[in-house]
């Protein structure tokens, strides 16, 4: 599920850029439940691996960072007022 979730961001931005706004909110809906029962199964079933330990966190980052790069872009009278969080949140992310 967490490698899923590293694969969905490339189309995520792809419908973003393509105007399916739609289908893009949808697969990060998508995502983001992949994430919850990701961590919810391995809790449950008490399955856990090293590399799955780095991934999920790679993952989450490159997700909510795609779409912290993305918001911003959809209106220009806005994008200052978008981008300065989004670059905070993407810093506090990377630290």
């Amino acid at each position: 599920l967490t490698a899923m979730r590293v694969l969905m961001v490339l189309p995520i931005v792809v419908l973003f850029y393509t105007r399916r706004s739609h289908l893009c909110a949808l697969l990060f809906a998508v995502a983001s439940l992949t994430d919850f029962l990701d961590g919810y199964l391995a809790r449950r079933w008490q399955v856990q691996s090293p590399f799955g330990k780095f991934l999920d966190p790679v993952a989450d980052k490159l997700l909510a960072s795609a779409v912290l790069v993305l918001l911003p872009s959809t209106s220009s009278s806005t994008a200052p007022l978008l981008a300065v969080p989004a670059v905070l949140i993407i810093l506090r992310e990377i630290l």
